[in-house]
């Protein structure tokens, strides 16, 4: 491990968390700050910092816990890091996932271990809330162990994080899973000078609709859709509940407050679906869709969910394409609205993880993997997960995980 010469006695932890929130709470306005330093890449700083607040609303709002650290200088009353625990839902009643997020060190105070001295007290004080004191005296651990015993009472939990700084966590103890999410990247795809403002590029078909982002919103948790998922999972294939995707439904929100902003004809459009006619014998109505929405940097668009209950792969592959077509046209057509991204981009992408695609094929014909070999054969790529977002995992209270553990089903924004 890297030793440093940091004195870290004058910096002192302080934390807030879902149960005691307050939108004045004093060191709110730097660690958004700090998150827009360093994720905020071409979106205007007061823009994300709004994001970032506005995220502590969404998640309190539809009952996400979550306990957030900061990293205080005493000297100067400055945050120099930060980090947020998320307990997440899982489909097992003695089980939960505590999600690290948001990590991130003010500019000012990067590579001093500043953030390897925090989450390792943190994460100790979590997995042992009475046991564990902070190191500083001056430390706010007074609200910690009551919070965790309260809102974590499952006894078999892990952790999860996606790391963008490829295996920094495995000195906490975290276990990689390259390849868990298989990135799937299209080619640069040029921006227009000019808004795209004629609706008739893209034609819906008596079959087709597009999607509000309520109608977005019930296709991305409401059981109907994850059923077959639900039931095939093993003990073993660890992840968030499907059904509280918080920050996928938080980035359409957002997305449609910013496209409103900016005068957008039709903001609220964030999905396509292709319904076919009923099946007689059945009484089933196969369906594809996809839903849309921005990826937090600004210059992506992202592929949130991709589910299909077709079992015809001709079929399938006839609404893939439309289903490509749809994303290029609302990508052109979006995108465009936003002046820091005419500004700073003259192209972009798409992309989606292959642990969004939700395949219902009632005869197990179809497999998400055909679905990935699609977009790849249309000159889509696999991004490696190291490059940019490295799924791993910790059991609590040891190093690594079960060597049976595997990570399925956590999605691309199955952090949030």
């Amino acid at each position: 491990m890297i030793k440093y010469n940091t004195d870290f006695s004058k910096y002192c932890i302080k934390q807030h968390n879902s149960n005691t929130f307050d939108p004045n709470y004093k060191y709110l306005p730097q660690i958004s700050a700090n998150i827009g330093d360093n994720f905020g890449r071409i979106v205007p700083h007061d823009l994300f910092t709004s994001f970032a607040n506005g995220l502590y609303e969404t998640m309190n709002s539809r009952g996400q816990k979550w306990q957030e650290f900061a990293l205080v200088d005493t000297t100067t009353d400055k945050v120099t890091a930060s980090a947020r625990f998320l307990i997440k839902k899982t489909d097992s009643t003695d089980c939960s996932n505590v999600v690290v997020s948001w990590v991130n060190t003010n500019k000012e105070y990067q590579k001093q271990g500043l953030m390897g001295f925090l989450l390792s007290q943190c994460i100790r004080k979590f997995e042992d809330p009475d046991g564990f004191q902070f190191d500083n005296g001056l430390s706010d651990d007074s609200g910690v162990a009551q919070f965790v015993k309260s809102e974590l009472t499952t006894s078999d939990n892990f952790w999860t994080l996606y790391s963008a700084v490829k295996d920094y966590y495995t000195r906490f103890g975290f276990r990689s899973f390259k390849g868990g999410l298989k990135i799937i990247i299209s080619p640069a795809i040029p921006l227009p000078t000019d808004l795209a403002t004629d609706p008739t590029k893209f034609e819906l078909k008596p079959n087709e609709s597009f999607l509000t982002s309520k109608q977005a919103e019930h296709k991305l948790t409401d059981k109907t859709y994850l059923t077959k998922l639900l039931s095939t999972r093993k003990p073993t294939q660890k992840s968030t509940s499907l059904t509280t995707p918080s920050l996928n439904v938080f980035m359409i929100t957002n997305d449609l407050s910013r496209l409103t902003h900016y005068n957008h004809p039709n903001p609220d459009n964030f999905g396509f679906s292709i319904k076919d006619t009923k099946d007689a014998e059945t009484g089933r109505t196969n369906e594809t869709f996809v839903i849309i929405s921005s990826f937090v940097s600004g210059d992506k668009t992202l592929l949130a969910r991709i589910y299909t209950s077709v079992d015809d792969l001709e079929k399938l592959n006839k609404h893939l394409e439309r289903i490509l077509q749809f994303a290029q046209w609302r990508n052109e057509n979006y995108l465009v609205y936003l002046p820091y991204v005419k500004e700073n981009l003259k192209h972009t992408s798409l992309m989606f993880s292959a642990n969004d695609i939700f395949v219902d094929s009632e005869s197990g014909k179809i497999k998400a993997d055909d679905v990935v070999d699609w977009f790849k054969g249309k000159g889509w790529t696999h991004q490696p997960d190291e490059d940019q977002m490295l799924p791993m995992m910790k059991k609590f209270g040891k190093d690594g995980v079960d060597e049976d553990w595997e990570w399925v089903y956590n999605g691309l924004w199955c952090f949030d």
